[in-house]
């Protein structure tokens, strides 16, 4: 069996820094390691929570991998109690539904009736921005349109995005939640 070993090494294109981690296997008669000429180029921007690295040689990690939980909360206008237990469930499916259109993981959604909590797996392809503008515009349009309120319904302007090392922690939060 082979052994692995890793050396950490230093690039630095302009402003941007990253310390690079090569893994890579001995063969199990080869003495040395062939010679490996890596050249990475660091993008001009970098998304928070990714790792994503350009490099000239075939065998590098050809993929981006994230593990990004996050969670969001956001209010009701005025914190109105308008979120309704009849209709809540479908609610939460047409939530989903825009999550998984923007090609995120939607893990858990829960509310009360003045906000809602959305937990999930975002990929590094959209901002968090962008994403609670997209699900707050159409759902709010969504509930308007099928008549759910009496009441104008609107989601009040800001929200709460908060990330998570583990999906175990955050179950405990939304069951915990009055």
């Amino acid at each position: 069996m082979g052994r692995t070993e890793s050396n950490r090494c230093q690039y630095s294109v302009g402003t941007f820094r990253a310390t690079i981690k090569f893994i890579y296997k001995h063969q199990p008669f080869q003495r040395n390691p062939p010679f490996m000429k890596r050249i990475f180029l660091l993008p001009s921007i970098c998304s928070y929570g990714t790792r994503t690295f350009i490099s000239s040689y075939p065998n590098d990690m050809a993929n981006t991998y994230t593990q990004i939980h996050i969670q969001f909360v956001f209010a009701v206008k005025y914190r109105a109690a308008l979120i309704r237990k009849e209709w809540k469930d479908r609610l939460h499916q047409y939530i989903t539904g825009i999550i998984q259109a923007n090609e995120h993981k939607m893990l858990r959604v829960n509310n009360i009736p003045d906000h809602i909590h959305i937990f999930l797996g975002m990929r590094p392809i959209q901002s968090i921005a962008s994403l609670v503008q997209n699900v707050k515009t159409e759902s709010s349009e969504w509930i308007k349109n099928n008549k759910f309120c009496k009441a104008p319904f609107a989601w009040q302007q800001g929200y709460g995005a908060f990330s998570y090392n583990s999906v175990d922690k955050y179950a405990f939060v939304l069951k915990a939640h009055p």
